[in-house]
């Protein structure tokens, strides 16, 4: 396949939803390709989609994407402050949009109460499953004595989809947690066909840990956009270039290095959050045109 320009052999309606397939899972996807409009492509090929394609989930491609995985390579690196970050962007300088916020599945008190304090939004409506027990979510559902129905989740993030223009979904945990005791979030990542992005802490280790994650994302065929290093303390430009070199993750996990967010010290600061968000690459992270892909 051809995929710097339009195809060069002509595809059928019949065959078209197994072309897509063949996009969406091609390692370059989605910065390699030119965006799906009737007026760039050539007269025979098929404008409209097959019925049996699945319309409800968006092909992986920075001017379709209305949901976003934010997760990382551990617990306590930084996924809350990033979605808070991107939200707090978002609702400041594109307030045109209509901005979702989901923790779908929540261990303990902390996340979904922060977001409904800060956001005015429901925690309900935020967090879908709740466990009490601030454990990895198979342990404390099973101290709980219930099983994690993912259904309920699902059809919450379906419903928050087609009621928002973006939707940030905040990952339990790193990459490789267990949200069951068969799966794992990279799982989740790949089976809710959500584009996602990695968060690395800015500490000792963070080179393995971000090399560590990639492989794991690439293994389970996630959609991955790229890393956003996170500062979880005050921390000079030296140190981060010591502890985690953007150059050098790049090259060694191929994946590009979406920006660095400061050390944010109050969270509940809105005006800070956005400023930290504006050091990223929001073409990448939020692309303008998700605001046009409601319903």
């Amino acid at each position: 396949m051809n995929c710097s320009g339009s195809p060069t052999v002509e595809r059928t309606k019949q065959d078209f939803g197994f072309w897509i397939e063949e996009i969406i899972h091609s390692p370059s996807y989605p910065t390699t390709l030119p965006p799906y409009h009737p007026t760039t492509l050539p007269p025979s090929y098929p404008t409209t989609l097959p019925p049996s394609y699945p319309t409800t989930l968006l092909p992986y491609h920075p001017t379709t994407l209305t949901m976003l995985l934010i997760t990382s390579t551990d617990t306590e690196a930084g996924k809350t402050v990033l979605t808070a970050a991107l939200a707090a962007y978002g609702i400041k300088h594109r307030p045109q949009q209509n901005w979702g916020i989901m923790k779908p599945i929540q261990c303990g008190t902390g996340d979904r109460e922060f977001y409904a304090d800060i956001f005015d939004r429901v925690s309900a409506d935020i967090n879908p499953i709740y466990l009490d027990a601030p454990l990895a979510p198979p342990i404390a559902a099973a101290k709980a004595g219930v099983n994690i129905d993912l259904g309920i989740a699902w059809q919450a993030l379906e419903r928050m989809r087609k009621q928002h223009d973006m939707v940030l979904v905040e990952a339990i945990g790193g990459l490789g947690t267990p949200i069951t005791d068969e799966l794992v979030v990279a799982d989740l990542a790949r089976d809710w066909r959500l584009a996602t992005v990695l968060v690395v802490p800015v500490r000792l280790g963070s080179i393995a840990a971000a090399v560590a994650n990639v492989a794991l994302a690439k293994q389970y065929g996630v959609k991955l956009l790229g890393i956003v290093l996170n500062c979880t303390a005050p921390i000079s430009a030296a140190e981060i270039a010591d502890l985690a070199p953007a150059a050098l993750i790049q090259s060694l996990t191929s994946t590009p290095v979406l920006g660095c967010i400061p050390h944010v010290a109050d969270l509940h600061d809105l005006d800070r959050l956005a400023a930290a968000a504006a050091n990223l690459d929001l073409e990448i992270l939020l692309p303008s045109a998700a605001l046009s892909l409601v319903g």
